[in-house]
């Protein structure tokens, strides 16, 4: 018996339409297109699996035990106290270990440092800054902030993974190369305007 190739409302994934909001049922699996907009959309639907909680391992007399779990088998060390904790304790922050205890008590600067989505972007602060010191007379006063701005750039990608990360080598070679063509532009103006 041939099987039907028609949709279901259950086989239908509601989503709205990336391009013009419209509410959609898009049949699971076929590719459709906007009612509105006309674009051609596709929808699965999957039902993921449950995680599943991992628990600490009772400690046997001859291992390490939790400083905060004493019945629990200590599994790591906490970067920041030194102590010994078990995978109920355990937070991976940046690479890093810590203890959940540790994190609430006295390391609040990395758990601040790691969900911190501000960075500061001193690389292009130097370009702003350089490019607005092609007007000659501001540039006395922009060319020093231009400086400070590409100092702190070298500076962040020394202690920030994420900002060197983000600013790669190619982006401090460009503010580089920027940096020396608007000094030159500059100096060659200001030789020019006392020469003539």
């Amino acid at each position: 018996m041939p099987m039907s190739t028609q949709t279901t409302q259950a086989d239908a994934v509601v989503i709205n339409c990336p391009r013009c909001e419209t509410r959609l049922g898009v049949p699971s699996g076929r590719p459709t297109y906007c009612r509105d907009c006309k674009m051609k959309l596709r929808a699965e639907r999957f039902n993921p699996a449950p995680k599943q909680a991992e628990e600490a391992a009772p400690a046997l007399p001859e291992e390490a035990a939790c400083i905060h779990h004493p019945a629990k088998q200590a599994v790591n060390i906490c970067a920041g106290s030194g102590d010994y904790i078990c995978q109920l304790c355990s937070v991976d922050l940046n690479n890093a270990i810590y203890s959940a205890q540790y994190l609430e008590a006295g390391g609040k600067e990395q758990l601040s440092e790691a969900f911190d989505r501000t960075l500061p972007r001193p690389d292009r602060a130097a370009i702003v800054y350089l490019l607005c010191s092609i007007v000659f007379w501001a540039a006395p006063v922009l060319i020093p902030l231009a400086f400070y701005n590409y100092y702190r750039m070298f500076r962040l990608r020394a202690t920030s993974a994420v900002y060197r990360e983000m600013v790669s080598t190619a982006r401090v070679v460009l503010v580089t190369v920027a940096f020396g063509a608007i000094i030159l532009l500059t100096v060659v103006g200001f030789m020019g305007l006392f020469w003539s």
